[in-house]
């Protein structure tokens, strides 16, 4: 036993003691690259870029319309200061003192209500033309009626029951009769 201690000891000091220190590797590897982390990686870079692409598409198309908000405003205001001022002239031109100033200048003029020569009036005449100016008296026939002439005398037949008779002819005789003129 004493001898295998001592070869025991002997052994230890006959070697040297090798000492095992991890080598620093001071090459990078350049072949071995991780797939699932560029992609990664890439794909992140991608949605940042698409998140700013939409967030730009988005500001330019509020200013755009921000722009044609404000051009249309002053449109508007502009049309309401026209709308302001028209109304004003139109008043001035408009009232009653202007235009009869405007009228008397242009010869014109304002007939009193007891002025029989300048009132409308309108006649129904029944038949055709050639009847009616036969029937007629002579202001209804040459045309509107002058200051001198006499007012007719007023139809003892209302407007309905002159329709009536007229129409009544027509179903009996016919368009041909010349009953109603058109």
């Amino acid at each position: 036993m004493m001898q295998e201690q001592d070869s025991r000891k002997s052994g230890r000091r006959d070697t040297v003691p090798v000492l095992y220190s991890r080598r620093v590797e001071s090459r990078i590897r350049a072949g071995r690259v991780n797939l699932r982390s560029v992609a990664f990686v890439g794909a992140t870079m991608g949605l940042i870029a698409l998140a700013g692409a939409l967030y730009l598409q988005q500001a330019s198309r509020v200013a755009s319309y921000a722009h044609e908000i404000r051009k249309l405003e002053s449109q508007k205001e502009r049309l309401r200061s026209e709308i302001m001022v028209l109304r004003a002239e139109s008043a001035a031109l408009g009232s009653l003192a202007r235009v009869t100033i405007m009228g008397e200048s242009l010869g014109y003029f304002v007939p009193s209500s007891s002025d029989s020569a300048y009132r409308l009036q309108v006649e129904y005449v029944t038949g055709n033309a050639e009847e009616a100016a036969e029937g007629a008296p002579s202001y209804a026939v040459d045309g509107p009626r002058g200051p001198g002439t006499d007012a007719p005398a007023p139809s003892k037949r209302g407007v309905f029951e002159r329709l009536f008779v007229d129409l009544q002819d027509w179903l009996e005789n016919g368009p041909s009769s010349g009953a109603l003129v058109k």
